[in-house]
């Protein structure tokens, strides 16, 4: 009998472990191009040149709170003429964290500038350039961070919902 519950009792246990969920690689988001559509989501304070950018669902991380339905985080890469790029520097404040990059943080879509403004210490990827907060200059309201790298382009992060 003892041995009939045993097996019993391994199978529920065994067949709860099966039913786990299995993460599901989240398909790559279409990279945009269009002004348009990226300023309904960030205030544009002068009108780039150019735009690359893509939305992704955030999903619940460990190390952070959980995330709604409607929260996603906004990357672009933006281009803007001299004059414009000046303006848009001398509003920047300096951010007051430091944000994480690891290799998996990189998109395939980011362009070579943005890639050029880190340097791989051994550990982690480390920002060459200063980092600011995106809140003052692209009036989002949920916190976000931006940074200008060697070639010139802008490259914007924000979580919005």
């Amino acid at each position: 009998m003892r041995l009939i519950a045993s097996l019993i009792l391994g199978c529920m246990v065994w067949g709860c472990a099966s039913q786990t969920a299995t993460p599901t690689p989240i398909a790559a988001a279409a990279v945009r191009t269009d002004i348009e559509g990226l300023a309904a989501f960030v205030s544009l304070p002068v009108q780039p040149t150019s735009v690359q950018w893509t939305t992704t669902t955030l999903n619940p991380q460990t190390d952070r709170s959980v995330p709604g339905p409607t929260d996603i985080q906004v990357e672009a890469v933006l281009s803007f003429a001299a004059t414009d790029l000046e303006q848009l520097r001398s509003q920047a404040q300096p951010l007051s964290w430091q944000p994480q990059w690891k290799e998996s943080t990189f998109k395939p879509w980011y362009p070579q500038s943005v890639r050029d403004a880190f340097e791989f210490d051994g550990d982690a990827f480390q920002l060459t350039v200063p980092i600011y907060d995106a809140i003052p200059v692209f009036g989002s309201t949920r916190p976000g961070s931006f940074f200008i790298t060697p070639a010139g382009d802008i490259f914007l992060s924000i979580s919005t919902n």
